[in-house]
């Protein structure tokens, strides 16, 4: 048997999605409720390495999840039910 930890988290406290690069672990960190989400955030600004495929097809939908975030938590006054994040605890 498998025991696992869930945690839930409202929306809004959803403070920033973090960003890493793979190549040379420079991390930046998008507030979607304060920071739009710009597509100059498509590469590493330390190395210069593409985080998403040339056809653009994730940067769009990244740019859609942030937007979409950040709207979310605009609108959460009006919304008829409660949205959470799930999430497991790593070891």
């Amino acid at each position: 048997m498998t025991i696992k930890k869930r945690y839930y988290a409202e929306m809004k406290d959803i403070l920033a999605i973090r960003f890493t690069c793979k190549k040379c672990h420079t991390a930046i960190s998008i507030r979607p409720v304060l920071e739009p989400y710009e597509d100059a955030y498509y590469r590493c600004h330390n190395c210069g390495d593409n985080w998403f495929a040339l056809d653009g097809q994730d940067v769009q939908a990244t740019s859609a999840f942030i937007s979409g975030l950040a709207n979310i938590n605009k609108r959460a006054g009006g919304l008829r039910c409660l949205m959470h994040y799930e999430f497991e605890q790593q070891d």
